[in-house]
């Protein structure tokens, strides 16, 4: 959605506003960018990284292993481990 946002135009009171106004502003630059969509299931690694996030202070933090709550999505996603989509068929 905030990919489509940043090429066709958006809401000015959209919620999303300073997410599309910061990809407008990146892809505006002097370089090549791609933009490909993620399946959910294939970003949990990067999702439960992103819920811990919260619990810390605005900073740097550099992990040596994977906190606890992101253990089990990060091996799983080492091993190459797939996860079943589920789709509803109209």
């Amino acid at each position: 959605m905030v990919i489509e946002f940043s090429v066709n135009g958006y809401p000015i009171q959209h919620p999303y506003r300073n997410l599309v106004n910061t990809i407008v502003s990146l892809n505006s630059r002097n370089w090549q960018i791609q933009f490909s969509h993620v399946y959910g299931e294939a970003n949990f690694a990067a999702d439960s990284l992103a819920r811990v996030a919260y619990q810390y202070s605005l900073g740097t933090h550099v992990f040596l292993v994977p906190p606890l709550e992101c253990s089990l999505f990060v091996l799983k996603d080492a091993m190459g481990c797939a996860t079943q989509r589920s789709i509803r068929i109209l």
